[in-house]
């Protein structure tokens, strides 16, 4: 079996990217790097808000006036149980510049020590946090993540529609991790993807959720799922204005573990609800691109 055709742009660090991280290895990444990420100053024309115990990295436009501006929350990737608001310092960077809008990115809570809906409540706190600044257009918020923040940003839609207090103008959706079912289908080739494999992703799920993933009963804030019953709550994205989602995809092989439930996501929910989207597919590329 040959190697599988990655992006020319991707294809030669592809061959020294591990094809998935441990427990083991998050643990020990966690570990040296968090209170490093921690004590990193506040980013240029920025500053660090503290939202409910927790820290929000807050990007403003270099050339902004009193406001008030659209805003951006942006929810940094990671599986539910890595990752830290700085690692996305030059994209919100680049939003804030070319948008001129206020990104906020919290340090949400990760699992498994804090598993859902922890994390969920800390998007949302920063959400309502966001809105009520004098600066920032509550009407014109978008919000949006990528991997797990993908996921994240959809079930804060779902969330922000229950609670009635922020309604979201836009969702950004960069590779979501939305459906835990994904854990028990047949493994795929592993050579197909870097990063994040079939493995990383049981275990991302388990930790998030707190329980072994695909079952029954798993709340759809946590995972909305494609397709599942509502289980008491309406699922369809009716009141929460278009979105935009970008996944990678291989001519002969899928590189991005979280295609088919993204793309299905959206199929079974956004045409019967009159909704406005659309997906960009990048060829051969992998999860983890930007």
């Amino acid at each position: 079996m040959g190697q599988p055709s990655f992006h020319p742009d991707l294809g030669p660090a592809s061959r020294f990217l591990p094809k998935g991280v441990g427990r083991s290895l998050v643990r020990r990444l966690s570990r040296l790097a968090t209170p490093r990420l921690d004590r990193r100053p506040a980013p240029d024309h920025g500053e660090l808000a503290q939202v409910s115990g927790r820290t929000v990295r807050l990007h403003r436009p270099p050339t902004a006036g009193t406001g008030p501006h659209p805003a951006l929350l942006w929810i940094h990737g990671g599986g539910y149980v890595l990752g830290h608001p700085v690692q996305d310092d030059k994209i919100a960077r680049f939003y804030a510049d070319e948008l001129g809008a206020i990104v906020a990115v919290p340090d949400y809570r990760l699992a498994p020590e804090h598993p859902f809906p922890a994390g969920l409540h800390d998007c949302h706190d920063t959400l309502a946090w966001l809105a009520a600044r004098d600066d920032v257009d509550a009407d014109r918020i978008v919000i949006g993540g990528a991997s797990a923040g993908g996921g994240l940003a959809a079930g804060l839609a779902l969330l922000a529609r229950e609670r009635g207090e922020v309604s979201p103008a836009f969702q950004l959706l960069v590779y979501p991790m939305l459906d835990d079912r994904t854990t028990t289908r047949p493994q795929p080739a592993p050579e197909r993807f870097r990063i994040w494999d079939e493995r990383s992703n049981r275990w991302g799920w388990e930790a998030y959720l707190g329980r072994s993933p695909g079952g029954e009963g798993v709340d759809p804030l946590a995972a909305p799922r494609p397709g599942q019953p509502a289980g008491g709550r309406r699922l369809r994205l009716r009141r929460h204005g278009p979105r935009h989602q970008a996944l990678g995809r291989g001519h002969e092989r899928r590189h991005d573990l979280f295609a088919d439930e993204a793309g299905a996501f959206f199929t079974n929910r956004m045409p019967q609800d009159g909704s406005v989207g659309d997906d960009v597919v990048l060829q051969e590329l992998a999860l983890r691109f930007r």
